[in-house]
């Protein structure tokens, strides 16, 4: 009788492989669907990394004032500010490595289904793979590969055999290599599980040590409220005091926008507006929440708006612009291109800048050094000048905002 095994045997392996093939699609799917989890939460995971970084900076800088207040003989308001930022930026990191070790915990758990998977496609591709060198080898042993040709029934049958042969062995092949790179992913997976157990445990250490300087922080707001509270009647003759430093800042801001207004009036009864004038004001309108920081490593220590004072009972604010704490001495810097239209001394504000940019005026005050004039034509980040490096405002910096004569918050204009 004519040998037909190897057809039957080929036409098996044929059936076989379109069931596994099925089987593979399925696993593919439910591996792919692992590993994009894996890739979202790896973006997740960077997101948070940045966020973190970022906010140990704002930390550093926050320490660095604490710690200049530590060796001043009398608190501020605004020292208190600094610790009340402290605390905030210290909650939010605790928030946020918390955060961290929830993703963290979440790709352990896909990198562990990840793993079981991958070994489970591995016992199996070992156990086809077994199946088809012991088939080969029996058949090796039983017939020397020409008795596949020779047995046939015709010379196309028999070349037939031959190349159901050659898939055989392209298939035992193949089932090597996929079992080669399973090996590989499989190492790399238990690597990158070792070393997401590793920084998980580092993120908790320092969850517990943020936490523990959070109520340090807390302990040195409540001291801070203490001895500020104890001066009361002197907090109330220096609020007094700026109310009027206030007044007087407002109305010379005022005085320096009405008297622009009435020169871009006089000039547009004569002709239009200028062209340049208009986009300038459009440009600068379209870069709100984009402008530069006017310092660097600057905590905002009163924002904008009315607001009840820190520690007097019953007693509201209202803040034109924003302050931000510096290092001392630090340099102040143009946020937009501009022209300055005015530099001038203001009692409790040292000196002012005022930088028009169309319809919407940049006033910078407690400078101690100015390095531009007015009339001058101003690019983007160029020094104005220095603010103190001593005393009750050192490193102090008050912003504002105006369109015409309305004044806007500046916060929500700088970059976040």
């Amino acid at each position: 009788m004519k040998f037909m095994f190897n057809k039957i045997h080929v036409r098996f392996i044929i059936w076989y492989e379109m069931v596994e093939r099925k089987l593979t699609k399925n696993l593919l799917l439910l591996f792919l669907t692992l590993v994009s989890g894996l890739s979202l939460q790896a973006q997740t995971r960077v997101q948070l990394e940045k966020k973190r970084s970022k906010l140990i900076e704002q930390i550093e800088h926050t320490n660095a004032l604490i710690a200049r207040t530590r060796k001043k003989k009398k608190l501020t308001v605004h020292d208190l500010s600094v610790i009340e930022s402290q605390i905030k930026q210290r909650s939010e990191l605790i928030h946020l490595l918390e955060e961290e070790t929830q993703s963290l915990s979440l790709r352990t758990l896909s990198l562990q289904d990840s793993i079981a998977l991958i070994e489970a496609q591995i016992e199996d591709t070992k156990m086809q793979y077994g199946r088809l060198l012991r088939r080969a080898y029996v058949n090796k042993m039983t017939r020397h590969p020409y008795q596949y040709f020779l047995s046939a029934n015709s010379v196309a049958q028999g070349f037939q055999n031959m190349v159901y042969l050659r898939q055989i062995k392209h298939h035992i092949i193949h089932k090597y290599e996929l079992l080669t790179a399973d090996y590989q992913t499989l190492k790399r997976r238990k690597s990158s599980l070792q070393e997401t157990i590793e920084k998980k445990q580092t993120i908790i250490q320092n969850r517990k040590k943020q936490q523990s300087k959070l109520l340090t922080d807390q302990r040195a707001k409540a001291n801070a409220l203490n001895k500020l509270e104890k001066r009361e009647k002197e907090l109330r003759h220096q609020l007094a005091r700026k109310k009027k430093e206030r007044i007087n800042l407002n109305d010379a801001i005022e005085k320096i926008i009405i008297d622009e207004l009435a020169k871009a009036n006089a000039s547009t009864s004569a002709a239009p507006t200028s062209s340049k004038d208009v986009a300038l004001s459009n440009s600068f309108a379209t870069n709100r929440g984009k402008l530069p920081w006017p310092v660097e490593h600057g905590t905002i220590t009163s924002r904008f708006g009315r607001q009840k004072h820190k520690t007097l009972k019953q007693v509201f604010i209202t803040n034109n612009g924003i302050d931000i704490l510096a290092n001392p001495g630090a340099t102040v810097r143009s946020v937009y291109r501009g022209q300055v239209v005015a530099v001038a001394n203001i009692p409790g504000y040292d000196k002012m800048v005022v930088v028009k940019q169309g319809d919407y005026y940049m006033v910078y005050s407690r400078l101690i050094k100015v390095n531009v004039k007015q009339g001058q034509d101003i690019p983007r980040g160029v020094s104005l000048g220095q603010l103190n490096h001593a005393g009750e405002n050192a490193g102090l910096l008050h912003l504002e905002i105006w369109k015409g004569k309305t004044k806007l918050d500046p916060k929500p204009w700088l970059h976040p």
